[in-house]
């Protein structure tokens, strides 16, 4: 697809563990966790431990002594720090099957353990608390407590290897949780992140500091204005207007969505393609690539129709034109940065379509090879380009020290999924939620840019 732009997708990543404790019971054990976002992770572990002691070869019946059972557990945790990182909270469901005889647990935990052989399963869930610290860049630490509550159904025998049924245990009991477990990551905590992590700490911490120093200031401020009411106030100065620069004369008076095809440039991720003042955009629906006539934006009801009629009729105006050629029709899809990087190329991919098949089902003879379709992606440049002109007008709804913080993040974190995420942990959320309610939302768009087209022989009209 010309024009397609992509980079290393990024995630949050998916990591393994094993809980040392556990395997110091001699139970193999295997865990897998998926991140979900910004602070949520689920996962899922096995223990499983077919032989009846401590080694696997240990099958002395003479021994009354049985340890064998296999673990199943799934659980959901919350990071409120960042995903595999600090402290974290967790839940869990669980479901043993087990075979134990002549134990003595620590703490007196279960005493019918001791002179009995229980041989059922349990299921239940619990609750748990840990920390997770960093030794690499792919190697983390965990500790993690908690406790379970689970319904317990077993038969009892005597402790010897063949003994007779005696009873029944059922009923609820309560089961430790402990684990110290070594995880693997696949996402690569590298050097240069946790700098960046660092760097956004700092600048959420500078900025709280300047924002008490402003508070105060306008309180000093504000005295000493009621000292000075027959002080001339200072007229604000005035915002420079920028200069725009004059376009050349075309040769015959044509509509500026028409260029020569020597104008043509590529597009790539840094051109602010609302700067451009005769591209035509077409809006869409969130997470939608229906073409609608109207879409609802921040500001209002947005209609599709003139801007659809502006292409239409510069294109059969074009096409009637035998002193020109159409040699491109340049279409850039767009999304909001909201959302996973894929797929939001997916769905600007199929906008700039669906704008495509709008023009061919209006004009006759124009073939798929006259366009084309630019995957523009998410619009990172056209959202940093409508902060800084509404931060320099003071209508963005951020503060300056805000605006330094997004800024910071924008210019030091390359890897776009990446970016999003450090964006929504600013301020535990509060300033990407400003961003989307004051820009994301009409960032939805398909931007019919130029039509393209050379000379012809035909200069008669």
């Amino acid at each position: 697809m010309p024009g397609n732009v992509r980079t290393a997708t990024s995630w949050q990543g998916m990591a393994l563990r094993t809980n040392l404790l556990y395997d110091g019971t001699a139970t193999p054990n295997l865990g897998i966790d998926f991140a979900l976002g910004q602070h949520g992770s689920i996962g899922a572990s096995i223990g499983l431990k077919p032989w009846p002691r401590w080694l696997a070869w240990d099958y002395d019946n003479a021994v009354p002594a049985k340890w064998r059972h296999r673990l199943v557990t799934l659980e959901g945790r919350w990071w409120p720090k960042r995903v595999y990182d600090g402290w974290f909270l967790g839940a869990d469901a669980l479901y043993l099957h087990y075979n134990f005889a002549s134990l003595h647990l620590p703490f007196g935990l279960y005493p019918v353990l001791n002179n009995s052989r229980l041989q059922g399963d349990a299921v239940g869930a619990g609750l748990f608390a840990g920390y997770s610290w960093w030794l690499g860049e792919h190697w983390r630490l965990e500790l993690a407590a908690g406790v379970a509550g689970a319904y317990n159904n077993a038969d009892r025998y005597e402790c010897d290897h063949c003994s007779a049924k005696v009873g029944t245990e059922q009923g609820a009991v309560i089961i430790p949780q402990l684990a110290l477990n070594i995880a693997w990551d696949s996402k690569r905590r590298t050097a240069k992140r946790q700098q960046v992590l660092d760097a956004i700490g700092r600048i959420e911490a500078e900025a709280v500091l300047e924002e008490q120093k402003n508070a105060t200031e306008s309180d000093e401020t504000e005295i000493l204005g009621q000292a000075s009411d027959n002080e001339p106030e200072a007229a604000p100065e005035a915002a420079p207007q920028p200069v725009a620069e004059p376009e050349p004369a075309p040769a015959r008076q044509r509509h500026p969505l028409l260029r020569p095809m020597a104008e043509y440039q590529p597009y790539t991720p840094d051109m602010a393609l609302r700067r451009d003042g005769h591209a035509q955009t077409v809006l869409f629906q969130f997470n939608d690539a229906r073409l609608l006539r109207e879409v609802q934006t921040r500001t209002g009801v947005y209609d599709n129709m003139p801007h659809l009629n502006t292409i239409m009729d510069v294109t059969r105006d074009a096409l009637a034109d035998d002193s020109i050629e159409i040699v491109k029709f340049q279409i850039v899809g767009f999304s909001s940065i909201d959302g996973g990087r894929w797929g939001n190329e997916r769905l600007a991919l199929q906008r700039a379509t669906a704008v495509k098949d709008y023009m061919q089902s209006k004009v006759a003879g124009l073939n798929d090879g006259l366009f084309e379709l630019v995957v523009g992606g998410e619009a990172w440049a056209e959202l940093l380009d409508a902060l800084a002109e509404r931060q320099a007008a003071g209508t963005s709804g951020l503060t300056d020290a805000e605006y330094r913080e997004v800024l910071h993040i924008l210019d030091s974190v390359q890897d776009l999924d990446e970016r999003e995420r450090y964006l929504k942990a600013l301020r535990g959320g509060t300033i990407y939620q400003k961003l989307r309610q004051e820009f994301l939302f009409d960032q939805r768009s398909a931007v019919f840019v130029r039509i393209f087209y050379v000379e012809t022989n035909n200069n008669n009209k």
